[in-house]
């Protein structure tokens, strides 16, 4: 079916913009209807994928506006989860092609207030963290989402 026209389990169409919005709403529509038990989402599930997904383009806008070149910004812990509560904060990982790179990025994020916890590292190490990394490591690249810049 179309981006356009969305046809949910409970038989009703749904009609969205296109572009970017479009996308965004096919996804929550998608979310919305069918989990992964293949169960309708309750009403406050989602609201909450509604409100996380809102939270996301808006921190992709104020990233996209820091930006450095030669770096990505990455979200990681309960926000690329999706586990966060009203308590979570915004765990953001800078990779730069130096590690000077990326520390002038992190500086430049927490200067302008974005991002509770900011750790930079060069794209060298970010690529080399592996299973002998510790559980720390592991658990940041598994959940890592990219917000703004290019996958290092």
């Amino acid at each position: 079916m179309a981006a356009s026209q969305i046809k949910a389990s409970s038989g009703q169409k749904y009609r969205s913009s296109s572009g970017l919005a479009a996308e965004i709403e096919c996804l929550l529509v998608s979310m919305i209807f069918v989990d992964s038990t293949l169960q309708p989402l309750s009403p406050v599930q989602q609201l909450r994928l509604a409100s996380h997904a809102q939270w996301l383009e808006q921190l992709k806008a104020k990233l996209n506006n820091f930006l450095l070149p030669s770096c990505a910004i990455y979200l990681f812990g309960s926000r690329a989860r999706g586990d966060w509560d009203g308590y979570s904060d915004t765990d953001l990982l800078v990779v730069g092609c130096s590690q000077e790179m990326a520390e002038n990025q992190a500086d430049k994020l927490r200067d302008g207030l974005i991002g509770d916890d900011v750790i930079a590292v060069s794209a060298a190490y970010w690529q080399a963290i592996g299973s002998e990394s510790s559980l720390h490591w592991q658990a940041i690249k598994r959940d890592a989402q990219l917000v703004a810049g290019k996958n290092q």
